[in-house]
């Protein structure tokens, strides 16, 4: 019997994921419920069956603020659309030939209507809403909305546009839609469900036969205004597949719509010939562990969750089915699947282990799948590209961890920040990828083979890019280490940290404000700045920066390493010139091992010599190659303008190339290189700064 239970949840869970991905994934809006020009909601709402519109309203009052944060993320991903039409015109293709089609037909020289038009409508409709529900009046405020309503209802047939079709009829569209395909998910059998989820083709046919039925429905207006259009189905499914990764791109919106809808509708042991019952015990079933917490990529029923403890903390594992993930992994190779597996959770303990079955991953460790994992506001991308070479063997396990950290730790890290003048923006958190064999034996994979792996911390409040920045905390220091970090807005007062490392560690965000008495006035004051407070330079006392004065080779080396988050080494290079109890011993070791540095062939290293342009135009390139960064062909005429460009040694001619054709050097002057000239601190620093940008690195 507890097998026919697991089967009866299975399927629900199944279809209620598939419905509301389907059809609230595609239009995830809430309901108008203020008076509109032409009509009011009443009428548009009587038209409806009660149980609709109170099932949206309660799947809208059911969301937590988290995940109506989400569905305003994916309207300001919108918004951004919004503001270059023209530049993602060919959105919506499909619909616009149609629309250019009937414009053609007809004679009326005032329903002039653009491309750019058309996707000003489509996403007004898709994504406009709040989950608390905003009237199709504020929806269509702008006078431009409203006129493209206008043109539209009269190309479609109805000569007296609002004053025939009101704008609500979209709404009673887009509901009766929804509530349609919920009820054909839920009295579909077993297997046929099974086989939709197996095939995405089979759900994108459904998709498109119910749409075709709304537009086909002789009660719908707006139905007849695209049917009279010659818009179907197919058109506008292609339009919204397009689109939606636009404006959200890791499925959040949908994955909130979906919680949501679970917890209003609950579990039941629905049967084509005995549907389940609304309300009352009989025929419900609690949700399975992981309904509501999990949700992404991969079918629900293929991650496990389960509680514990380890080292002292509460964790929450999730455990990847091998088979269900091996064939998804299969699909990605063959090209069927999305490279970008993402695995979203919620409600979870504070760390979160993610097991993955090692013996899953083998075939596809060359196939540029990634395994993207969200968790409280975290968010952690692994390459499965780094699992190259290692021991993937029947009975290992990959484990990736998001952790927040112990309030012991949080006091650790603010102690750190204040011995450096900065706020702590961010919570800090742990993210780590290791193995563990069959004995259950952990060991840090650590070294992501120059891969720098991407962490996401939510920032508290508003923050200055320029004056921001990501930082590892060394537990055994004590001390902030600049990490590679950009910033973007979410939301008006959402802001979200995406931190580049190499490593795993500890993370956060601070924010400073540095500067220096003796750079105001100077050429490179902005960026000494920037790059003071981003704890890359330092000053030579704490006023003074000394802009103009020679950069030594040690001190650059020391910088480069910094500014690439490299973690630095115990000294064995062996340079004649370099003891081990020197300041500089770990950074040129770490450099070497980076190869970044070989020194010269006499086996010196020269630390205290100043830094030569030509030398930190070869240093710069090779910090661009190890950080994966893009490396153009050099083209000869880039140093055409140089009158001293065969003064360039011929060691550091490619690198000086590559450097200057890209934008991360200038020239002495307008026609001077001076490759053998010194590189001031100022310079130094600059250029760093361009090269973290040029990689991404930095906003």
């Amino acid at each position: 019997m507890e097998w026919m239970m697991d089967m009866l949840k299975k399927k629900v869970v199944i279809s209620t994921l598939s419905a509301s991905l389907l059809c609230t994934g595609l239009l995830p809006v809430g309901l108008p419920t203020d008076d509109v020009s032409g009509r009011v909601y009443a009428e548009t709402a009587a038209a409806l069956p009660s149980d609709i519109t109170d099932r949206m309203r309660k799947i809208r009052d059911a969301m937590t603020p988290e995940e109506r944060q989400r569905i305003t993320d994916a309207q300001d991903r919108a918004d951004e659309i919004r503001k270059d039409l023209t530049k993602h015109k060919d959105l919506v293709t499909e619909i616009w030939n149609k629309v250019d089609a009937k414009l053609k037909q007809t004679a009326d020289p005032n329903l002039e209507l653009t491309q750019e038009d058309i996707l000003f409508f489509v996403l007004a409709f898709s994504v406009q809403y709040d989950p608390n529900g905003k009237s199709m009046e504020e929806v269509l405020g702008e006078e431009r909305a409203r006129e493209i309503a206008e043109k539209l209802i009269k190309l479609g047939g109805f000569p007296g546009g609002l004053e025939d079709v009101a704008i609500n009829d979209v709404s009673q569209l887009i509901n009766k839609g929804q509530s349609n395909m919920i009820e054909r998910f839920r009295q579909m059998p077993m297997n046929e469900l099974l086989g939709i989820v197996a095939n995405p083709d089979r759900a994108e046919t459904i998709l498109v036969q119910e749409i075709d039925k709304l537009i086909n429905d002789p009660g719908l207006a707006f139905g007849k205004v695209l049917k009279n259009i010659n818009v179907t189905g197919t058109d506008v499914v292609a339009v919204f597949k397009r689109l939606i990764p636009k404006f959200d791109p890791q499925r959040r919106a949908m994955a909130a719509w979906v919680t949501a809808l679970i917890r209003v509708e609950g579990l039941g042991a629905g049967t084509p010939d005995k549907p389940r019952r609304r309300g009352g015990s009989g025929g419900v079933f609690n949700p399975p562990a992981n309904a509501g917490i999990y949700t992404g990529s991969l079918p629900v029923e293929a991650v496990k969750l389960s509680k514990g403890t380890m080292d002292g903390k509460s964790v929450t594992f999730a455990d990847v089915d091998e088979a269900q993930l091996k064939a998804y992994l299969d699909s990605i190779i063959s090209g069927q699947a999305d490279k970008l597996i993402q695995l979203a959770f919620s409600e979870t303990e504070p760390t979160l282990k993610l097991r993955l079955p090692a013996a899953a991953l083998t075939a596809a460790v060359q196939s540029g799948a990634v395994f993207h994992s969200t968790v409280h506001g975290l968010s952690f991308t692994v390459p499965i590209s780094i699992f190259a070479g290692l021991d993937l063997s029947a009975g290992s396990t990959v484990v990736i961890t998001l952790s927040q950290v112990t309030d012991a730790v949080k006091q650790q890290v603010q102690q750190s920040a204040d011995q450096v003048d900065a706020d702590v923006v961010a919570s800090p958190a742990e993210f780590s990828v290791s193995m563990q064999d069959e004995n259950g034996n952990s060991t840090v994979v650590g070294s992501y083979k120059g891969s720098y792996l991407q962490r996401g911390l939510p920032v508290t409040g508003q923050i200055d890019p320029n004056k921001a920045t990501g930082v590892w905390f060394n537990e055994g220091t004590g001390k902030l280490s600049f990490i590679p970090a950009t910033f973007g807005t979410r939301s008006a007062g959402s802001t979200v940290g995406t931190l580049h490392s190499p490593h795993d560690s500890i993370y956060t965000i601070v924010q400073s404000d540095k500067t220096f008495k003796d750079i105001a006035g100077h050429w490179a004051k902005t960026d000494v700045e920037t790059m003071a407070s981003k704890l890359i330079v330092d000053g030579v006392a704490p006023d003074e920066f000394a802009p103009d004065s020679p950069l030594t080779r040690a001190q650059f080396v020391a910088l480069l390493v910094r500014s690439l988050a490299l973690v630095e080494q115990p000294y064995q290079a062996g340079f004649s010139d370099v003891d081990s109890t020197d300041w500089h011993s770990t950074a040129i070791q770490t450099a070497v091992t980076a190869g970044l540095i070989e020194g010269f062939e006499d086996g010196t290293f020269r630390p205290d010599d100043s830094v030569t342009r030509e030398q930190l135009a070869v240093l710069i390139s090779r910090a661009l190659k190890a950080a994966g960064g893009d490396t153009p062909t050099t083209a000869a005429g880039a140093l055409e303008r140089f009158a001293d460009r065969d003064t360039i040694s011929p060691w550091a001619e490619n690198s000086v190339q590559q450097t200057v054709q890209i934008g991360l050097f200038n020239g002495q002057s307008d026609n001077s290189f001076a490759p053998q000239g010194d590189t001031t601190r100022a310079q130094g620093a600059v250029t760093l700064k361009r090269l973290l940008q040029y990689l991404k690195f930095m906003n």
